[in-house]
């Protein structure tokens, strides 16, 4: 088990295909998400040198995946760290190692001079259970996000 910095377009691309893909199973709501497009565009955000992707292997597979955003705040131009989307396969979540993607991210916003990291969980993944991981890794409450289908 590695967490790795991956730069490679393509294994960048391989690694968002084997987690959404192998995910499908546990994750009703990511069932219509499509790889390709969201590697498309995350790959843009790369390019632009504001984004950073973690991957969590065992062995050649991805198991799991953070992408990371680094950018100041702007309203306050505070420098801050946002995960964008970060996945650990349902069978990997209860595990010590899946938090070693979160220490790499984490490092990462200290090393940039990042004063803040926000994170997100989307409401399909026990909002409850989320709230208290996060609290017990000192996280506190930032946000509530809202959503319309129209």
């Amino acid at each position: 088990m590695s967490v790795e910095r991956v730069q490679d377009s393509d294994r960048i691309i391989k690694a968002i295909q084997q987690v959404l893909e192998q995910g499908r199973n546990g994750w009703t709501f990511y069932a219509p998400a499509r790889p390709e497009f969201l590697a498309q565009r995350w790959l843009a955000i790369c390019a632009a040198g504001v984004g950073t992707t973690y991957v969590d292997y065992s062995g050649a597979r991805a198991r799991g995946l953070l992408l990371g955003l680094f950018v100041p705040c702007m309203i306050t131009g505070v420098e801050q760290a946002l995960e964008y989307l970060w996945l650990e396969l349902p069978s990997y979540r209860r595990y010590a190692h899946a938090l070693t993607v979160l220490a790499a991210f984490e490092q990462d916003a200290k090393a940039r001079g990042c004063k803040q990291i926000i994170v997100g969980s989307s409401q399909f993944v026990r909002p409850e259970v989320m709230r208290r991981f996060y609290r017990r890794l000192g996280y506190v409450p930032h946000a509530e996000a809202f959503r319309k289908d129209i």
